[in-house]
């Protein structure tokens, strides 16, 4: 048998899979604020970059939004801006 090398995910991802269980599970609803990038890096322990890098994941993956001076939404059932979408309103010149 070869060896294989086991290792945690790194701590952005302990963060968003967190997150995304609570949004599954009905603990954060459409609408929600998350905590905040600070609040988060204090809870869970981690650098400010971090935890910027685990709230940028969970927009490109279209499950929170940022509002300004409102912090980050949880935007569950709303549909994400894919890379696609963006191309076409370019396109169509309808970028902004």
């Amino acid at each position: 048998m070869s060896p294989q090398v086991h290792r945690t995910d790194p701590p952005y991802m302990q963060v968003v899979k967190h997150i995304k269980a609570e949004i599954e599970s009905g603990v954060l609803q459409d609408g929600q604020k998350i905590d905040s990038v600070r609040s988060i890096s204090s809870k869970w322990e981690i650098s400010l970059a971090t935890a910027t890098k685990a709230i940028s994941t969970l927009k490109s993956e279209g499950l929170v939004r940022s509002e300004p001076g409102g912090g980050s939404i949880v935007t569950r059932d709303q549909a994400a801006d894919s890379a696609k979408d963006r191309v076409v309103r370019s396109l169509e010149g309808r970028i902004y």
